[in-house]
């Protein structure tokens, strides 16, 4: 496998410029894993392969493998390529990373400058500013129902946390191409049609208005507690952009539609006609215009709706999660246990840890056919191949016997 990596660095070296004129350069690196050790040759190619959000910078142990690519440069010859992308990933000369205080210092010349990540909203800008100060507690006294609401809160945070969909590095993906019809597109997801229901169910206890604990008025609750603390101001703005993000357009808008959607229009239109609801008229209606803006395709309208479900939920748990820890501080110092009731999983953790009836099933077959297996290799006379020689046969025998057992005893009319 030969592995592409792109990087960017600041040369620190470069006298040549000024520090106010110092950009950034690119460098091309590439690793010819048959290169390698078989250790490291198979720790290397799991880590691009498997690679995701959340492990993505576990590559930078095998830095000092790659080696730099020259454009007029023959590889060698390969059976697979692939690449590393690693992001806000910065190196120095040496190949050396440089932290962000680092990398504005340098692009700068001045110590007091600070970097602003892409993407930053007003309210991260004025948390990233403010002085750090300590969360209070001791004197903080939340009133009942505040406590009710916070509890709630954070209870449906934790399950929403919790659930598979939301621990996915991506909602969907929308395939085309290869062997389907021109001009369609299938949706594919990693979970199962069952896991986004129960996401569903959880995520809209947060995000309906008229729930008692929901994300924007737990948000109010928290900020109006802890005054003009920086994480309170935080919450309250991360919240408001929340807020103010359901009525723009999806994400992921694309291709030559004309989109009229809005995401919180998107999102109840999948909650009143898919999930929560059977559909009344309306909802139907509204249901095919939003078809209709997708050219009929109900595989793009429905990756619109997973892109803003899974994105929408990210925001929740982010500010949530602020909002979580600070309580459950609160709780512990004030001795305090929220009137709130625990959520069935956390009530009965028995609950899923049965093994189900397929999967036993499958098991039991399994086990009993490298059983036959190795008495298969047996009666052979144990040849030095193994019994793994048998696991064809032994399955085929075996289902055959059971499959004619199960005709044997099948009732009439059945």
């Amino acid at each position: 496998m030969i592995v592409f990596w792109a990087i960017v660095y600041l040369d620190r070296t470069d006298r040549q410029r000024r520090s106010r004129e110092r950009q950034f350069k690119d460098r091309h690196l590439f690793l010819d894993t048959d290169s390698l050790g078989l250790v490291d040759k198979a720790a290397v190619e799991f880590l691009v392969e498997a690679r995701s959000g959340k492990n993505e910078r576990d590559i930078l142990k095998f830095r000092h493998l790659f080696r730099e690519w020259k454009r007029d440069e023959a590889l060698p010859t390969a059976s697979k390529h692939s690449s590393v992308v690693l992001t806000n990933y910065v190196e120095d000369e040496s190949g050396n990373e440089l932290a962000d205080r680092e990398v504005t210092l340098l692009l700068t010349g001045s110590p007091d400058a600070i970097h602003i990540p892409s993407g930053a909203e007003s309210h991260d800008v004025e948390y990233m500013l403010s002085a750090p100060k300590p969360m209070p507690v001791a004197e903080i006294t939340l009133t009942t129902d505040q406590v009710k609401v916070l509890g709630y809160f954070c209870r449906d945070l934790r399950e929403l946390t919790e659930s598979a969909f939301l621990k996915e590095e991506r909602a969907a993906t929308l395939r085309s191409g290869g062997d389907l019809p021109a001009g369609e597109s299938v949706i594919e997801t990693a979970v199962s049609d069952d896991e986004i229901r129960s996401f569903v169910t959880i995520f809209r206890r947060l995000y309906m208005k008229k729930e008692p604990a929901n994300f924007v008025y737990a948000a109010q609750v928290f900020a109006s507690a802890l005054g003009d603390h920086p994480l309170a101001k935080w919450v309250q703005g991360a919240a408001m952009a929340y807020a103010a993000a359901m009525d723009r357009k999806p994400s992921f808008c694309f291709g030559p539609f004309t989109y009229n959607l809005e995401r919180k229009r998107l999102i109840d239109v999948f909650l009143y006609t898919q999930y929560a609801h059977q559909p009344d008229e309306k909802r139907q209606r509204q249901f095919g215009e939003y078809l209709q803006e997708v050219g009929g395709q109900q595989s793009i309208l429905t990756w619109l709706f997973l892109g803003e479900l899974w994105s929408t939920g990210h925001e929740i748990r982010c500010a949530g999660q602020v909002i979580s820890r600070w309580f459950n501080r609160y709780c512990k110092y004030h001795n305090l246990t929220p009137d709130v009731l625990n959520s069935l999983l956390h009530e009965h953790p028995g609950i899923g840890t049965i093994e189900k009836e397929a999967n036993r099933t499958a098991r039991i077959l399994c086990e009993k056919t490298q059983e036959l297996a190795v008495e298969l290799w047996k009666q052979r006379g144990s040849p030095p191949s193994g019994p793994v020689h048998f696991l064809h046969p032994a399955h085929e025998q075996l289902t055959k016997a059971l499959k004619g057992n199960q005709q044997t005893h099948e009732r009439p009319g059945t």
